[in-house]
């Protein structure tokens, strides 16, 4: 026996169920004040009852707003995309909009600029009232909706964007390891395209100046973000014939 396909609730079988007018339906679904109390109550239970539910293309046709965030990050699981997913959700909770989340790679891998400006593009397009990009590669955006980057890769993006203190932090680890009387320090990078990798390498260069410390190329390796790879740096820096007595992994 064929398992029955189910077949999704549109508009269309709410007004008949309700026994009114696709036009009284969309009123109510927009919440126009000219429906009567009883209509618009029968309508929001036959809604509830039926499970419908207006897809955002078509909300957004209605009101030219959906109430929905687009996010695009390069990996959820990553560490770093777990932190700013979190703090995004605690301020779309206190807020009447919902989030949507795309996903365009992986922190190992080179994102695509043209993926990302796809997606931003599709999201814009009907879907969202605004998209946030996640470490974009890309260096402008087609788009007149709003869009905001955090940690964009590179130096002068388009749009407002949100730059974390790469080399401020990086110096300020230096800082605390050397008071720590560390002199030789171990650094793990990020991958070496990245915005955000050299300007940590830069705040660690700089650290060893400001405490008249040599730079050493020997204790430099270059990761990828993850931590499977950083602990293959880090049991290459303790290798060494003169291993570092800490290790910065940036």
């Amino acid at each position: 026996m064929m398992e029955q396909i189910r077949k999704a609730i549109t508009i269309h079988d709410v007004a008949a169920a309700a026994g009114v007018s696709v036009s009284t339906v969309s009123r109510v679904l927009n919440d126009k004040d000219d429906v009567a109390a009883e209509t618009y109550e029968r309508v929001q239970q036959v809604i509830a009852e039926l499970g419908y539910a207006s897809s955002l293309a078509a909300r957004g046709m209605r009101s030219r707003r959906t109430n929905v965030i687009g996010l695009i990050m390069p990996d959820v699981a990553a560490p770093y995309s777990v932190a700013v997913l979190q703090g995004i959700n605690r301020a779309i909770a206190q807020s009447d909009y919902d989030l949507i989340v795309y996903t365009n790679g992986d922190v190992r891998k080179n994102a695509s600029a043209a993926q990302e400006s796809y997606f931003v593009s599709l999201l814009n397009g009907s879907i969202t009232d605004g998209v946030i990009v996640v470490t974009p590669v890309a260096t402008n955006f087609s788009t007149a909706a709003p869009i905001v980057a955090i940690d964009p890769n590179n130096e002068s993006p388009d749009c407002p964007a949100i730059i974390s203190t790469n080399r401020d932090g990086a110096l300020q680890a230096m800082n605390y390891l050397i008071g720590l009387g560390h002199r030789r320090i171990g650094f793990i990078n990020g991958r070496s395209e990245l915005v955000s990798a050299s300007r940590r390498l830069r705040g660690y260069r700089d650290g060893l100046a400001a405490a008249g410390i040599p730079f050493n190329e020997n204790l430099i390796e270059i990761g990828d973000y993850t931590t499977e790879t950083a602990r293959i740096c880090t049991h290459r820096l303790l290798q060494l014939d003169d291993p570092p007595t800490a290790i910065f992994a940036a």
